[in-house]
């Protein structure tokens, strides 16, 4: 028999011995569940929230009124630019409420007052000072650019208040807003009002999703060393990101003259997070978010594209436009919408670069928001 034949031969012990199996090829996230999932996201965030927003609104254990007096000293809170005044019997009534507040006038019947916050405020005003901002048009805070405008508040009824300063009659009318009465929901009941949001939004998105979370889940049988070395890195490039997006929006109000607020996003979720209420806002912000947010913005919306870098720019630009949806000009929208972008960016090229497994993203998102509360909470405190 020849050499070649012999190699023909059956060996009878290779058929009953054990081989190892091929590996199983991950299941696909389907582009209809993905299609599906997006919509149920954003019927959940238009429809049911609105629902749910009015339903809170109906009742007024979750709403504060808030007097035409009491206006004044909430909007100079909420605007680091703005200058208000009151009686000096209200000032005292109303202070302990808003401590963000500074007097930096007071005359025989009125003070007015800033936002502690505003980085432009001197340790000191005059009178010459203070009838400054009516007097002069379109006055502001600083005349280094980005330049800031003083927006001042004034009640309807002004003038004599203004008589009391000695300032006969107000030039800086462009500048001017006037207090009202309106209802709001309390900083606790929009912590509430968020948590069950974001439980409906678990209920509808995570079903759909299961699957793909759990083929995900093998991402923890990595080393648990790696998995932080790679957290680390991420929280590392959402860093690098909202540096760029700094340096952008520096640029971008250095040209345009315009300096970016804090977005309403923002302020929204500090006031929540030191309600009574607080705690409610720290798991949608921790867990729910992250988990929801990353399951729709990158497991969901990749599968729309076959180009993995247009879905990171797309994704990104849509993440960012969820946060900016109420800013109320459109700088503030623009600038705003940069850097919640670059947080989109920089979640995008972290999930590829760990091959779209969700959960390397949801890990790097959880952290990030738990260091900015940690932050919130650190300075809330000083």
């Amino acid at each position: 028999m020849s050499q070649e034949n012999s190699n023909e031969i059956l060996d009878f012990e290779d058929l009953f011995e054990s081989k190892p199996e091929a590996p199983k090829p991950r299941p696909l996230f389907s582009l209809n569940r993905a299609i599906i999932s997006v919509v149920v996201y954003f019927v959940i965030m238009l429809l049911v929230a609105g629902v749910a927003v009015l339903f809170f609104y109906s009742d007024d254990r979750f709403t504060t009124d808030y007097t035409t007096i009491e206006s004044m000293f909430y909007n100079v809170s909420q605007d680091p630019n703005g200058v208000g005044y009151a009686q000096i019997s209200y000032y005292q009534e109303y202070s302990a409420d808003y401590t963000n507040l500074v007097v930096i006038y007071e005359g025989p019947q009125y003070v007015v007052f800033a936002n502690r916050a505003n980085p432009y405020l001197k340790d000191s005003y005059t009178l010459e000072m203070i009838q400054s901002f009516y007097l002069i048009e379109d006055i502001k805070w600083s005349n280094v650019r980005p330049s800031v405008y003083v927006e001042l508040y004034l009640f309807e009824d002004y003038q004599p208040f203004l008589n009391q300063i000695g300032v006969g009659a107000l030039v800086n009318t462009e500048r001017v807003k006037t207090p009202q009465a309106f209802t709001e929901l309390t900083d606790s009941a929009s912590s509430i009002l968020n948590f069950a949001i974001y439980i409906v939004l678990a209920i509808g998105v995570i079903p759909l999703t299961w699957s793909a979370l759990k083929v995900d889940f093998d991402y923890f049988k990595q080393p648990l060393k790696k998995i932080g070395t790679e957290t680390v890195i991420g929280y590392g490039l959402m860093i690098m990101a909202s540096i760029g997006a700094q340096f952008a929006t520096q640029i971008i109000g250095y040209i345009a003259d315009y300096a970016q607020p804090v977005s309403l996003n923002q302020q929204a979720i500090e006031r929540s997070l030191l309600s009574s209420s607080g705690l409610f806002m720290i798991l949608v912000t921790i867990i729910f978010a992250p988990v929801i947010e990353e399951l729709i913005f990158r497991k969901a919306m990749f599968r729309f594209f076959k180009n993995q870098w247009l879905a990171m720019v797309i994704s990104a630009v849509l993440f960012g436009l969820i946060h900016v949806s109420s800013e109320t000009s459109f700088m503030a929208f623009f600038t705003n919408l940069i850097t919640y972008s670059a947080s989109g960016f920089a979640l995008g090229y972290i999930y590829i670069r760990n091959k779209h497994n969700v959960w390397s993203v949801i890990l790097v998102h959880a952290v990030s928001n738990a260091v900015s509360i940690a932050a919130i909470l650190f300075l809330a405190l000083l």
